[in-house]
């Protein structure tokens, strides 16, 4: 008895000892009772007679019984169970794939086995078999696994990690518990490497430049990516770094092929602070994928080397790109009416021979062969030029382009193509002649175009002066960054000069020198920086958009400084009346006074603490994670981590100096709480505690000064007459402005170049300008407090006198951009307010040295004891009243520039109802970008000191630099940035690793097949009713192309159809173009 498993072997062999037996047989029992009889084969005989049989079943697939004769031998019935081995009767393949690959979790039945996934996938395989199985084996490429597996009844689990490099066969080996085994099937495993970033520049096209020190070059990238990304550097390497420095560029953001994306990088020359003698640098960007550390990651990508070269004389880089423009398209449009004038006169003589003879010749086909080749030809360079041409500034151009190549063109084909199949002498001469007409219309219609380009000249000179304006900026803003340094260490020396100074005057006279020096040096930027805004306000008078931005901007400004210099004028009234209090009364004049400077001082520091609040929260929003980031260099050791920790150190530093803004408006406050209620010493406490914590909001705004005054450590000292009011109303959102301002047309957050000194904010001056107010206003409390009320009063005229110089600044800065706006009528009002205002700062000034005065005389009288207590001494008195007749004419003369700056801004808006905005202005720039440009422009022009230019400088240049950008996409040079994926994943994971194409629209060619139903006839011979039969007949023919070359061959019958079908393939033809 035997048990085999089923659709295995059996083979049975018999022994049997008889010399002259021939023959043995067995026979099996069939169902029905009767045998079966099969004859054994003799495989062997021994000497002594002994003879063995044997008959091999090859496939066992039922029970059976069977006996053995051998002669008259018969042997007993034998079993042969036939037994189910265990079999895999389903599969299933699940993935569990790497979390930083953002791909869900797939898997499910599967027919073929195949294991294909990103390596590190952890793979669960579980088979369902036919029984319960005592030994389940799955093997890789014939080795063992070492994963375990779970069995559950009929169901058995493995999992394990596909590993790196697996690739080949696995398979399932199962057993019973009788030890019968199952067929193993081999199924294909494969593991997909995630492979590093391929990173391709597509612009520029060059490998070797030479560009302006002041030149931002963007690098179009092309990258390849299977999941996402970590980071994308550009190195730059100048001549001998020893390392390049890193800049963080934006993360590459997904197109609409898959697992392709387009990334930007800048090179910023101005940021990299390249040394004079580093002449040229290498260029390259690194992308890193998002592949863990633990599976070897991550991928690097590097881009090819270009090479720069640094050459002040260099072409800018919009005058490279439009020559560069303007050249290809003079070349395609030459070439293609070279073209169209060969493709005429071959008609014209085509149209001859037509004429002279009644049947087509030879010599005319040859013409309308070689008709064909020209007109293809200058279709082919239309189509480049429209192709050149598809830019924002030149979609017109473009689709005239086109136009030309897909409408008389293709028609003058049509026409030329049906000259052949027609029959009629004067309808084929009519048909050369309507095509030669196309052609002449195709001729006039590229001169037109021509016409157009040699007009956009303006387009590309507007373009060219904006980038010129922008790289003039960032000289401008280089030098300024120059100055900056210089005075800090001429500050520096001046101080120690006048430490070691003999006496008072010899220190002063040294302090004295840098100051003179630092004003010059101040004027001559001005000077400069005035002369970028008087360009770009010609650049204002061509954009009638741009333009009333502006203006709305300085009406804007205009009514503020009205305001402004109305709010001084009545707080100078308000000052004289508190003297008048005084010496208008008998007794109690001291006390009288001592109340009114109470009363003022406590709606100053009420201000104040309103505008330390207001700085607050400025400063806090600043401080949120992700504000002011932009592409900042590296140190030469720098890398991704190290800018992210620097921005946050940055934003932790905000977030310190927002504190202590806070904690400051929370102490002046209470200050003008105590001056309300007449308590003098806790508000000259509290008056000091705020003015040290403003210097310390100041100072932890710039962590790099060495002085807690950032106009101080910053080199330039900045006068009285620049510091803005404490008592002045400020313009709305001026503190956001320079503490958060962003190029043009960029939006927060938005992953584009910033600033170079962007990361860590900006110092704010307004800080330190709080702080210094505040230190003033507690000097004024002290002074009330001991009793120098005169003294008091004289400092409130000075700090008066010093907002009305600001003021008068203002006015300046004003008067200069009218000036360069030619809005003369606005400018003139502006100037009389700027001399009004110098007036008021005057008599103030006048006031302020009379109340000195009268203080003096107040303390004599009070040391001889020539006055009671309480009472003003008579010089005082007369002093103090000489001074009310300053403080009047002061007053008078602010209110005058109140006047004058609100007849500036009705002259603004006279001017602003004449404009006429239209689409037009938009054709280079965004007009609200191009306002803000010369706003930033005029700003700069206004900077007092060497730290307003140098920060205000690289503001108005960045500006510029986006405007120019801007332009040169217009232009098609550069193309536009997408925005950043900010996680650096693709928008949806490639879940089709596979890559098989499963379209049943394409043949093996990848294109369309000819006919839709399955009868070979094109479908636009179809329509015509063409039969099979009648395409069996000449299609053929049509293999060439050319209706002219298979005249000859095509039956007459069917020239008339063919025509008809040239047609529709043109017409066809036009439609896709």
């Amino acid at each position: 008895d035997v048990r085999v498993a089923k659709g295995e072997p059996v083979t049975i062999q018999v022994s049997v000892k008889h010399k002259r037996l021939k023959r043995a047989e067995i026979r099996r029992q069939l169902p029905d009772g009767t045998e079966s009889v099969e004859r054994m084969a003799l495989i062997a005989e021994e000497p002594d007679g002994t003879k063995r049989f044997s008959l091999t079943f090859p496939a066992v697939e039922d029970d059976f019984d069977y006996r053995v004769r051998a002669g008259a031998a018969l042997s007993r019935y034998f079993d042969v169970t036939a037994v189910e081995p265990p079999t895999v009767t389903k599969l299933e393949v699940n993935y569990d794939y790497p979390e930083y690959t953002g791909l869900p979790d797939s898997g499910g039945e599967t027919e073929t086995g195949e294991i294909r996934a990103v390596a590190h996938t952890r793979v669960s395989i579980t088979a369902s078999l036919s029984k319960p199985a005592w030994s389940a084996k799955l093997f890789l490429n014939d080795t063992l696994s070492a994963a375990e597996p779970l069995i559950a009844d009929n169901r058995v689990t493995w999992e394990f990690e596909l590993k790196s490099g697996m690739r080949g066969s696995w398979n399932i080996d199962l057993s019973d518990e009788e030890g019968f085994k199952n067929q193993p099937s081999s199924y294909p495993i494969e593991v997909l490497p995630d492979k590093a970033p391929t990173v391709q520049i597509v612009t520029p096209t060059q490998r070797d430049i030479s560009l302006k020190p002041t030149e931002r070059l963007p690098i179009d990238l092309s990258v390849i990516e299977d999941f996402g990304f970590a980071d994308v550097v550009l190195m730059a390497t100048p001549d001998g770094a020893v390392a390049p420095t890193q800049l963080v560029q934006p993360l590459p953001s997904a197109t609409n092929r898959p697992e392709t994306y387009s990334a930007r990088a800048l090179l910023d020359l101005p940021a990299l602070k390249l040394t004079p003698d580093q002449r040229r640098l290498a260029v390259q960007v690194r992308i890193r994928d998002n592949r863990p550390e633990e599976f070897d990651g991550p991928g690097v990508g590097l881009s090819e080397v270009i090479f720069v070269t640094i050459d002040q004389n260099a072409k800018s880089l919009a005058d490279q790109a439009i020559d560069a423009q303007k050249k290809e398209v003079e070349q395609q449009i030459r070439e293609a009416k070279q073209e169209l004038e060969k493709a005429r006169d071959e008609l014209r003589r085509a149209e001859q021979e037509l004429i002279r003879d009644k049947d087509i010749n030879s010599e005319t086909k040859e013409k309308l062969d070689d008709f064909t080749e020209h007109n293809e030809a200058a279709r082919g360079k239309l189509e480049e030029m429209a192709a050149t041409l598809d830019t924002p500034l030149f979609q017109e151009q473009s689709k005239q382009a086109a136009k030309l190549a897909n409408e008389p063109l293709a028609e003058a084909q049509e026409k030329a193509d049906m000259i052949p199949m027609t029959d009629a002498q004067h309808e084929r001469v009519a048909e050369a002649k309507e095509a030669r007409a196309k052609v002449e219309e195709a001729i006039q219609g590229l001169d037109e175009l021509s016409k157009s380009m040699r007009e956009a000249n303006e387009d590309y000179e507007s373009i060219s002066k904006l980038n010129e304006l922008a790289n003039r900026q960032q000289e401008l803003a280089m030098k300024a960054e120059d100055w900056q340094q210089r005075a800090q260490q001429e500050r520096a020396n001046a101080e120690q000069n006048a430490q070691r100074a003999a006496d008072e005057n010899a220190r002063r006279q040294a302090m004295e020198q840098f100051d003179q020096q630092q004003k010059r040096e101040a004027q001559q930027f001005q000077a400069e920086q005035n002369r970028v805004e008087q360009q770009l306000g010609e650049m204002l008078k061509e954009n009638a958009a741009a333009l009333a931005e502006v203006l709305e901007q300085q009406r804007a400004q205009s009514d503020d400084l009205s305001e402004q210099a109305q709010a001084l004028a009545e707080q100078q009234e308000n000052l004289r009346d508190a003297s008048r209090a005084a010496t208008d009364r008998n007794e109690n004049q001291e006390e009288a006074l001592r109340e009114a400077l109470i009363e003022q001082l406590a709606r100053l520091q009420s201000d104040l603490a309103m505008q330390a609040k207001a700085a607050a929260e400025n400063a806090q929003e600043a401080a949120v994670p992700g504000k002011g980031q932009g592409n900042q260099p590296q140190p030469e050791s720098g890398n991704a981590d190290q800018a992210a920790t620097e921005s946050q150190r940055a934003e932790a530093a905000q977030a310190k100096a927002a504190e202590s803004l806070a904690k400051a408006a929370q102490e002046a406050s209470k200050a003008a709480e105590n001056l309300e209620n007449s308590q003098l010493d806790p508000a000259s406490a509290a008056a000091s505690e705020a003015s040290e914590t403003l210097a310390e909001a100041a100072s932890q705004e710039n962590p790099n000064s060495g002085s807690s005054r950032p106009e101080m450590a910053q080199g330039g000292e900045q006068s009285e007459a620049q510091q803005p009011s404490a008592s002045q109303p400020q313009p709305e959102g001026a503190q956001t402005a320079q503490t958060q301002a962003q190029p043009p047309g960029q939006s927060p957050g938005e992953n584009a170049q910033a600033d170079p000194a962007a990361g860590q904010t900006p110092p704010s001056p307004r800080t330190g300008d709080l702080a210094d107010r505040q230190q003033a206003l507690a000097e004024q409390i002290e002074a009330v407090k001991e009793g120098r009320l005169q003294d008091a009063l004289a400092q409130l005229e000075s700090m008066l006198e010093a907002d009305a110089a600001a003021l008068e600044a203002q006015a300046a800065g004003m008067q200069d951009s009218l000036q360069n706006l030619q809005q003369n009528q606005a400018r003139d009002r502006a100037r009389e307010a700027a001399q009004s205002l110098d007036r008021g700062a005057q008599e103030a000034a006048d006031s302020s040295r009379q109340l000195a005065r009268a203080q003096e005389q107040q303390t004599q009288a009070e040391e001889k004891g020539e006055v009671s207590e309480g009472q003003l001494s008579q010089p005082a008195r007369s002093t103090m009243q000489q001074g009310q007749n300053d403080q009047q004419q002061s007053a008078e003369a602010l209110a005058q520039a109140a006047k004058a700056f609100a007849r500036s801004s009705e002259a603004i808006g006279q001017t602003l109802e004449g404009l006429e905005p239209s689409d037009m202005d938009e054709r280079l720039t965004n007009s609200e970008d191009l306002a803000q440009g010369f706003q930033d422009v005029a700003q700069s022009s206004q900077s007092q000191n060497a730290q307003e230019a140098s920060q205000q400088a690289q503001q108005a240049a960045n500006s510029l630099q986006q405007l120019a950008q801007a332009a040169m996409q217009k232009l098609g040079g550069q193309q536009g940035q997408p925005q950043p994926n900010q996680d650096g994943r693709p928008q949806q994971p490639n879940q089709d690793l596979t890559g098989e194409p499963d379209s049943t629209d394409l043949n093996e060619s990848g294109k369309k097949s000819a006919d839709m139903d399955g009868s070979g006839i094109p479908p636009e011979l179809s329509q015509l009713g063409i039969t099979a039969d009648d395409w069996a007949r000449f299609k053929g023919a049509l293999v060439g192309g050319n209706a002219t070359a298979i005249e000859t061959d095509l039956p007459a019958e069917y020239r008339e159809l063919v025509g008809r079908y040239f047609q529709v393939i043109a017409k066809e033809a036009g439609k896709g173009k």
